[in-house]
């Protein structure tokens, strides 16, 4: 099974036209990952989801934090995850902390 992170409109018809499942929400899309990771096979992760949390300030929520959620969540860490964001330094940032924390099949497209 495919699960995909993913905000913009054009990518999320086309994931879905490969039969990935796609979240914009990420919190959802780490809900769903926890409770189903048994079953997946790839992760698709974007950085920049235009997703916004007002508690109590403004703040940005990037792929970077779901990352981080992965890791607290103890993921499997022989899933493959393909970064296909467009931001350079996020998707970076994104696969330091994955390697960083023995994830071993992670690329940047």
């Amino acid at each position: 099974m495919i699960f995909v992170l993913e905000d913009c409109p054009f990518r999320t018809e086309w994931f879905h036209k490969q039969g990935g499942l796609v979240w914009r929400d990420p919190w959802l899309f780490l809900e769903q990952l926890t409770d189903n990771q048994h079953i997946v096979t790839q992760i698709f992760l974007d950085h920049d989801l235009d997703w916004w949390e007002f508690n109590p300030y403004k703040a940005e929520i990037t792929g970077l934090d779901v990352v981080k959620g992965m890791v607290l969540k103890n993921i499997r860490k022989d899933i493959e995850i393909i970064i296909h964001s467009m931001n350079p330094s996020g998707a970076s940032a994104m696969n330091d902390h994955l390697m960083d924390n023995d994830f071993t099949n992670v690329k940047i497209v």
